[in-house]
């Protein structure tokens, strides 16, 4: 089982982990059309996706955002959207990761292992991640 995270934005970080918190790939990139989401959908397969919805602010920036959530919507409609403050209020929010090295890429892969702990209930994750 995989779960693909998206930290949705003007740069998106991307990461997907198994159900025992190996990193299957992590990335990032500028909000191109949807064909970067739906390869990495093809990619990955995951089973579960789970997008960080950012704060919408008025003006060209909220705008850009609007598209890249509209979309992760039409692209991959089954996705999980959560408000960042629902993971990074929660131990994951500070937690070292490995492999990440941009701030977009460590937010994705801590959200995906926070969603394996609460959502799916995956059992030694934080164990799992500082073996691997």
């Amino acid at each position: 089982m995989r779960v693909l995270a998206l930290d949705l934005g003007v740069t998106t970080g991307w990461a997907c982990v198994d159900d025992k918190a190996n990193v299957c790939g992590i990335g990032q990139f500028q909000h191109q059309e949807g064909e970067v989401y739906a390869n990495l959908v093809s990619m990955y397969h995951p089973h579960h996706v789970v997008a960080e919805t950012p704060v919408i602010i008025r003006g060209t920036l909220g705008e850009k955002l609007t598209r890249v959530i509209s979309t992760v919507r039409s692209i991959i409609p089954g996705a999980v959207e959560i408000d960042p403050a629902q993971w990074k209020n929660s131990w994951w929010g500070d937690a070292d990761v490995p492999r990440a090295t941009t701030q977009h890429e460590k937010d994705a892969l801590r959200m995906a292992y926070w969603y394996l702990e609460t959502r799916l209930k995956t059992a030694n994750v934080r164990t799992n991640v500082y073996g691997s």
